[in-house]
């Protein structure tokens, strides 16, 4: 009888260990640390000169999608990987490129 309560013990902790693998593999896929996934990021514009049409142009030329214009600061926030980062940052018209707020903040975008 003790024998078979270790058997069932021993193949409960196994599917549980497995469920917890296949959690943590679930959440690692979508948490976007793959060094090729979009990254949000504030493009901050160097004066209040550039008018929007030029900044559309601007970020249309650097390949990243825009999420929202940020009027108040001269900014938007966009969606770009690490080439159209550099794109940005060889602009003149651009004063920073940097990380935005986390989405899971409550912010409405």
């Amino acid at each position: 009888m003790q024998k078979r309560n270790i058997g069932w013990l021993t193949v409960s902790l196994l599917i549980l260990a497995l469920v917890f693998s296949m959690t943590d593999m679930v959440f690692a896929s979508s948490s976007g640390d793959h060094p090729n996934s979009p990254t949000r990021k504030m493009v901050v514009f160097q004066n209040q000169l550039v008018d929007q049409v030029e900044k559309d142009q601007i970020l249309k030329q650097a390949g990243v999608s825009k999420v929202k214009d940020l009027p108040l600061i001269n900014a938007a926030v966009v969606l770009t990987d690490p080439g159209g980062e550099k794109a940005l940052q060889q602009r003149l018209e651009v004063l920073r490129a940097s990380y935005s707020y986390p989405e899971g903040l409550g912010i409405k975008t």
